[in-house]
């Protein structure tokens, strides 16, 4: 394999590269870990939000129902249903939603800004690197994670953004071009 060659799969690379096929596989599976803790969350706060609006909606029916009895008939007995069946089950639900809408889930709008900061962060190792960083160089430089730092990467690599290149010695490194010095044109040293 030629030092430069872009990533192609091979016996070579299998044979060299177990840890690294097993970092991936890991990181695969703590992001789906992460997922779904996100999703428990999402499903517990629909749970409490749709509870919230069956207490409110049968508090409300009962309270103009035991109310309606009552202003009919006059007697005092549909007083103490309307209190208890009717009016405290839609107070609790209007405090239910008011403490569901206060505790919304914030995970996605944080994980958005987290990717972002973090992308910052691995653009500007990859400048100081003159455009070549690892996984454990970005961890390093930055307060990511060597899996995290790989998942991003090859994020990146993905989407266009970096090459991954495979060298001799089996050692994966990513290339952003637009950081990496051009013989006699002075590129990549304005960003």
């Amino acid at each position: 394999m030629h030092a430069n060659s872009q990533y192609r799969p091979s016996g070579e690379f299998f044979k060299t590269g177990k840890l690294t096929l097993s970092a991936v596989l890991s990181t695969i599976i703590v992001m789906d870990q992460y997922d779904e803790a996100d999703e428990e969350l999402q499903r517990r706060y629909h749970k409490r939000r749709k509870s919230a609006e069956a207490s409110l909606t049968s508090g409300i029916i009962f309270t103009i129902a035991f109310g309606i009895a009552w202003s009919v008939t006059g007697f005092w007995f549909f007083i103490f249903p309307l209190l208890f069946v009717g009016v405290m089950p839609m107070v609790e639900g209007i405090r239910r939603l008011a403490a569901a809408r206060y505790s919304r889930p914030v995970v996605a709008e944080s994980k958005k800004k987290s990717v972002a900061s973090s992308e910052k962060q691995i653009l500007r190792a990859a400048k100081e690197e003159n455009g070549i960083v690892t996984p454990a160089l970005i961890a390093l430089k930055t307060e990511l994670s060597i899996q995290e730092a790989e998942k991003m990467l090859d994020d990146m690599a993905r989407n266009g953004y970096t090459v991954m290149q495979v060298r001799e010695n089996g050692r994966i490194e990513y290339e952003f071009p637009e950081f990496m010095s051009r013989l006699g044109d002075g590129a990549g040293e304005s960003v």
